[in-house]
């Protein structure tokens, strides 16, 4: 129960910076969202700000198989104890080949 309204400034930014939207990268919690082949700027903020004191969530919706099969691997948000969480909604038909052991922060 709360006593005391609270509330938090929330910034929307896009991959590509301009002097209009820095406030949203100097916050300490990331929510990276990206469908498809989106995903490939938000790779390089993945390497930026993994295992930095920010926190950084990945939400990922794909239909492509082989895309997640392919981009999985690169997907790294800090470890399984950095808090960051990567969320994958894959919306394809075949089943996904991961002959691998997801760390699990990835869902």
């Amino acid at each position: 129960e709360m006593s005391v309204p609270s509330h938090r400034p929330m910034f929307v930014t896009q991959a590509y910076l301009s002097p209009f939207n820095s406030h949203a990268m100097d916050s300490t919690n990331l929510i990276a969202m990206a469908s498809g082949i989106g995903i490939t700027p938000i790779l390089s903020l993945i390497k930026q700000y993994a295992r930095t004191e920010r926190t950084l969530d990945l939400i990922w919706m794909c239909r492509q198989a082989e895309l997640i099969e392919f981009m999985l691997p690169s997907l790294d948000v800090g470890g399984e104890d950095s808090g960051c969480v990567v969320l994958i909604y894959y919306t394809g038909k075949r089943p996904l080949l991961v002959d691998y052991d997801l760390t699990s922060n990835v869902r």
